[in-house]
């Protein structure tokens, strides 16, 4: 009868389990499922935690193996507090037993989402998890009634600080905070502000002597004074004492990082040069009084020029009928001049005709001729120094530009502290190391990807 009670308290806890596991870490507790449903569930999250993390390295392992162990407590403390009422749910169970049932269903949730993270590799936000479900498991297992209170810290948040460009503050995350008093943290040797405290987490201010000191990438000492609260039974009452416990954590600053940026930008331009030729035409005098011949004439700028207008045109002599003009352009490049050399005619019958006079015809003509020439136009300069961003636009602004090509060429110096790196870009090569160069109409655009350097 036992063991199929047991199997059925399995299959409960399975289930229970599953379930908790699909809501979020903060959803409202199932009050429908026994107490023992809750403590096989939280078994079971506890072992599935346990066999991802093999797998595991480094801090992330180490932080679960802490996991693992105050949540194997709660499960005890659970255990024992239920003992004999594991088919209760929670409405029947008494005020500490539906406390331990609150916090292992909230256990039991934080303990699948890190094991999912963990599955993912979802790093950070895995370790955070992992980080607030061991919280929570140590709260449980020492706020029950005459245990001594220890403080301890779990997490320091965020990893790493730049100063000059992030906020300087930290957050210690942990158990038993709010007994640390103003003036009981220093870091780097420096007495630190407190912005805010709570049972689980202080947020410290970086102390703006310590910020300006930091040279290169470094680890800085969190030292916490705090209280331990020491509870012991004595006949039938818990006597409460306190000792002072010191708490040590560390954070990493960055030195502050200064970009400074020298450089300029060239373009050519498309220029219009412009110039004018003369020309002139003499027919001559066909010997044939009688003649009427075209003379019609197509003048052609040299390749690579074009005909902007026919400054002037002038018929300078003509004779009998011939004519010339209007002369008009033909094409890009020519100017056609139609013309005509037309005789008098003769007297008289052949072979004792008299010639009355021949046909001739002379103009003179000037054309404004163009032509599109590249020229370099005005080199800009630019120099800046900035400590607090990573990407700057460069415009050309010097003169009007048509159909412009770039070049361009800037030096990087990147300054952390007593390190200095450098960087060459220009329009031959735009992408060197972790910076980026791009020139588009006109506008010279630079990017440093800091998490490279």
């Amino acid at each position: 009868m036992e063991d199929v009670m047991m199997h059925g308290l399995r299959g409960a806890g399975v289930a229970m389990m599953l379930m908790l596991g699909a809501q979020p870490a903060d959803a409202q507790i199932e009050t429908g499922l026994t107490a023992g449903a809750v403590s096989v569930g939280l078994s079971a999250a506890i072992k599935d935690l346990k066999s991802v993390l093999e797998s595991m390295g480094g801090e992330l392992k180490g932080v679960g193996n802490s996991l693992q162990a105050n949540a194997q407590n709660v499960l005890l403390d659970f255990d024992r507090a239920i003992a004999g009422n594991i088919n209760l749910t929670f409405d029947k169970l008494d005020t500490q037993q539906q406390r331990l049932y609150r916090d292992a269903q909230a256990l039991t949730r934080q303990l699948a989402k890190a094991a999912i993270e963990v599955t993912n590799n979802a790093g950070t936000q895995a370790r955070l998890t992992i980080a607030d479900a061991d919280i929570l498991a140590y709260n449980t297992t020492y706020s029950l009634p005459c245990r001594t209170q220890t403080p301890r810290v779990v997490m320091v948040t965020p990893d790493a600080l730049r100063v000059g460009r992030d906020m300087l503050e930290v957050s210690v995350r942990g158990n038993f905070l709010d007994s640390v008093p103003d003036g009981a943290v220093t870091i780097g040797g420096q007495v630190a502000q407190i912005v805010s405290r709570s049972a689980n987490e202080i947020r410290l201010a970086i102390p703006s002597s310590v910020a300006a000191a930091i040279k290169t990438r470094g680890s800085v000492a969190i030292s916490i004074a705090a209280q331990e609260r020491r509870k012991k039974m004595i006949l039938l009452f818990c006597n409460t004492s306190t000792v002072p416990v010191t708490l040590q954590a560390a954070t990493v600053l960055l030195p502050k990082r200064i970009y400074t940026l020298t450089g300029w930008l060239q373009p050519t331009s498309l220029k219009a040069e412009k110039r004018r030729e003369t020309h002139q035409f003499n027919s001559g005098k066909p010997s044939d009084c009688d003649a009427s011949n075209d003379a019609s004439q197509n003048i052609c700028a040299p390749a690579g020029w074009g005909v902007a207008a026919i400054a002037d045109f002038k018929v300078t002599g003509r004779n009998c009928g011939s004519s010339a003009g209007p002369a008009s352009i033909s094409g890009a490049r020519c100017v056609l001049v139609p013309g005509r050399v037309k005789g008098c005619g003769y007297d008289g019958v052949w072979p004792a005709r008299n010639c009355k006079g021949r046909g001739w015809v002379n103009w003179k003509m000037k054309v404004a001729l163009t032509r599109d020439v590249r020229v370099p136009m005005a080199r800009q300069s630019f120099a800046v120094t900035s400590g607090d961003q990573a990407s700057w636009t460069f415009p050309y602004t010097k003169a009007p530009l048509r159909d412009p090509r770039w070049t361009y060429g800037v030096r990087i110096d990147v300054i952390e502290g007593d390190q200095k790196q450098s960087f060459d870009i220009s329009h031959a090569q735009e992408v060197v190391g972790p910076v980026k160069g791009r020139l588009v109409d006109g506008v010279l655009g630079i990017t440093v990807n800091d998490g490279d350097l």
